[in-house]
């Protein structure tokens, strides 16, 4: 985790010590919830083992928003950034070990040593860069496109997801996945 957060930042390591200090490691099993929607935000989880899915529910579906898997920081980053409710859910898909990362403890780094703000905005702009290349996937290419372009880049959604939820995510039914599957 520390190297996610500070590839290019140098943060002493008192810092770390006190950052630490406040972080947890979580353990949940398979079908547990990381957060809720319509509830606060009151963590950032970095992922050290599993896989999670985003989805949101409403009156008429359900919808798969997305995925994290180990080596990746999982929250609702809208209602994080937004300090409001979350917008979706973050159900565990297999069993999870990640660091739960308080918000009072990057409020209380980010008084103590201006690099904070600097390791803050490195994660930022990867998230950033994540949503962006995930719009113009959605808005350029096809789902086959999509699902081949998992496949190239070895992506751990190709192999680990139950077909429905690859199928959601791709926004077809899991008879038009199967479809594409079989003509490849």
């Amino acid at each position: 985790m520390r190297r996610a957060m500070t590839s290019a930042v140098a943060v002493p390591d008192s810092e770390w010590r006190l950052f630490f200090a406040d972080v947890q490691l979580l353990e949940c099993e398979k079908g547990s919830t990381l957060f809720a929607q319509g509830q606060p935000v009151e963590c950032v989880f970095f992922l050290l083992q599993g896989m999670v899915r985003y989805f949101a529910v409403d009156a008429r579906r359900e919808v798969t928003f997305g995925f994290d898997y180990e080596g990746l920081f999982c929250s609702d980053f809208e209602g994080w950034f937004g300090r409001k409710p979350a917008a979706k859910t973050a159900e565990a898909l297999e069993d999870i070990r990640a660091f739960a990362l308080p918000r009072h403890a990057f409020e209380e780094a980010f008084a103590r040593d201006l690099r904070w703000d600097r390791v803050a905005r490195v994660i930022q702009e990867s998230l950033l860069q994540r949503l962006a290349d995930k719009e113009r996937r959605i808005r350029m290419l096809t789902a086959k496109q999509r699902y081949l372009l998992l496949l190239e880049q070895g992506s751990p959604l190709a192999t680990r997801l139950p077909q429905y939820h690859l199928a959601s995510y791709l926004g077809v039914t899991p008879e038009t996945l199967s479809r594409i599957r079989s003509r490849i």
